[in-house]
């Protein structure tokens, strides 16, 4: 497994580094008996103290996760417990208990300790998302991980398959769980289906925003910005059936003369999200604009949900 440190943050180094070996074991990256790297090994690659390195294997041995011998690398323990045992409701619940009382000896108010557990949960699942939604647009690809984190509760990174499709390894390593449209998703199956524990298809549909914002264009010239050539036909017709525009609907591609020459021709444009940072850095001051907006399926997103986290 790989290591890092971010040196920034109010979390202690050996803490962080009991953490990541903590999340390796709970997501199956490091399982019983796996040897961890020396401590001079992981002290030439983060390049902090071996006392520090020394004390998260320590504490880590006390508490039963790690076997420590002399001479030879420490390795995870046996019986430590592996990610298809799922802990019950009731394991959580006295595991919770017993850190409130460990809490209250330290003179901590247990509503107190309570509260800066749920911040620091929180933090650790947005640096160690186990969940990313991936879209051919690192815009599309934030709008619907934000979706999925509102109907979830939970963090969801967004991620451009441009970026995947060109290099596997910019996947998180703490990602355990990918969603994508049915439009990607044999890409991203092709691409992942050894490294994640789950790949999910979501359905999409357009945005409720979309259809209350297009009438504004209304008897305007309107022309159509897109990315990709293939999809002109469908979204002409759907402009088309939608607004009441002025003459034909012109069509050209972002990121080259002909899409800023449209814009100064027009009165209104409707553009897809992946030209959405295309579009306002281009666009007259006087263009009525319009974002054809995608959303998930709130019922896919559950479903999938139930399916992943079915005691959250």
């Amino acid at each position: 497994m790989r290591f890092s440190v971010d040196q920034d943050s109010r979390t202690s180094i050996y803490l962080q580094i009991k953490d990541q070996i903590l999340y390796a074991i709970s997501v199956g990256e490091l399982r019983a008996g796996d040897p961890l790297p020396s401590i001079r090994e992981l002290e030439a690659e983060l390049g902090i103290n071996r006392n520090t390195i020394r004390r998260a294997y320590l504490e880590l041995e006390s508490e039963g996760t790690l076997t420590i011998r002399q001479g030879k690398k420490a390795r995870v323990a046996a019986g430590t417990l592996q990610p298809h045992e799922r802990p019950s409701d009731s394991q959580a619940e006295a595991l919770a208990l017993r850190m409130v009382k460990e809490a209250e000896g330290l003179g901590f108010d247990g509503v107190q300790f309570a509260s800066a557990f749920e911040r620091a949960a929180a933090d650790h699942d947005r640096r160690y998302a186990k969940c990313a939604f991936i879209e051919c647009s690192q815009y599309q690809a934030d709008d619907f991980a934000c979706a999925t984190r509102a109907a979830w509760g939970r963090h969801v990174e967004g991620m451009d398959l441009n970026r995947l499709l060109e290099n596997v390894e910019s996947l998180p390593s703490s990602t355990q769980y990918v969603l994508t449209t049915h439009w990607h998703l044999a890409d991203v199956q092709w691409r992942l289906k050894e490294r994640v524990k789950a790949i999910h298809g979501v359905n999409v549909k357009i945005s409720p925003a979309f259809y209350e914002g297009v009438h504004r264009l209304n008897g305007l010239r309107t022309g159509l910005i897109l990315r990709d050539p293939e999809s002109e036909p469908g979204y002409r017709k759907l402009v088309r059936e939608l607004v009441d525009v002025k003459g034909d609907v012109p069509v050209a591609l972002m990121g080259n003369y002909e899409a800023e020459r449209l814009m100064d021709s027009v009165e209104g444009i409707v553009y897809t999200t992946p030209c959405r940072g295309f579009t306002a850095d281009h666009a007259p001051h006087h263009l009525v604009t319009q974002e054809l907006l995608y959303v998930p399926d709130f019922d896919d997103l559950n479903r999938i949900r139930e399916d992943l986290f079915p005691t959250q």
